[in-house]
């Protein structure tokens, strides 16, 4: 019996190196001032930016972020953090 459940740990510790194997690679790209309207990617003209829609064509885009305040250090910090301005120090 003992050696049934150290063959079926030793199968669930193999399954999960091949899990965290397959984890996903995230870029995230931050600009200030730069809005949704600028960007080639979403139909804008007042930017070139090859690389960033070369990146967007091989994988995928992010277009849909709401945020607790307009303000570039607020909006930073939510996202590094994931909480609300009010909380994590930042709020105008």
């Amino acid at each position: 019996m003992i050696r049934f459940f150290l063959l079926l740990l030793f199968v669930a510790l193999g399954q999960a190196g091949e899990v965290l194997a397959k984890r996903p690679n995230f870029l995230i790209i931050m600009a200030d001032d730069c809005t949704y309207n600028d960007l080639p990617l979403y139909g804008g003209q007042n930017a070139k930016t090859p690389n960033i829609d070369r990146l967007a064509r091989q994988g995928l885009t992010f277009n849909r972020a709401y945020l607790a305040e307009a303000m570039c250090q607020p909006c930073r910090a939510e996202l590094m953090t994931g909480q609300y301005p009010l909380h994590n120090g930042c709020a105008w």
